[in-house]
């Protein structure tokens, strides 16, 4: 994305929750490459909906090589970045167990097995 600026809420978040060991010009350039090479959305990505909602303006960025990394995006500015291991992990939606189907009487089975003989066998 070009044209974004870098909050420095932004570079203190990335050092304080990515890379505690970079300095202040390594993480404003590490999020700059995020910028450069990520995709840019609209919607958040699965692990952080139930965290921050979509909202009109705030874009979401991600790069498939920080995968765990989501710059949020408000007016041109990178405001702050959120990391997975922030984001609680989703409940269960709503699968259950489901029990094996009845099992079905070997008569039934019987009657639908194919014996190898054609309706048109038949009428010949």
């Amino acid at each position: 994305m070009s044209g974004v600026e870098i909050s420095s809420h932004a570079v203190e978040r990335y050092v304080e929750r990515v890379d505690r060991g970079a300095s202040r010009r390594e993480a404003a350039l590490a999020l700059r490459q995020i910028l450069s090479l990520g995709r840019s959305r609209p919607v958040p990505r699965h692990w952080l909906r139930s965290y921050v909602p979509a909202s009109v303006g705030l874009t979401f960025v991600t790069w498939s090589h920080r995968p765990q990394i989501c710059l949020l995006v408000r007016d041109g500015v990178v405001v702050t970045l959120i990391t997975r291991a922030m984001c609680p992990a989703r409940p269960d939606r709503h699968l259950t167990a489901v029990s094996a189907p009845p099992r079905a009487a070997a008569i039934d089975v019987a009657r639908w097995r194919w014996n190898g003989i054609t309706e048109f066998d038949e009428a010949a």
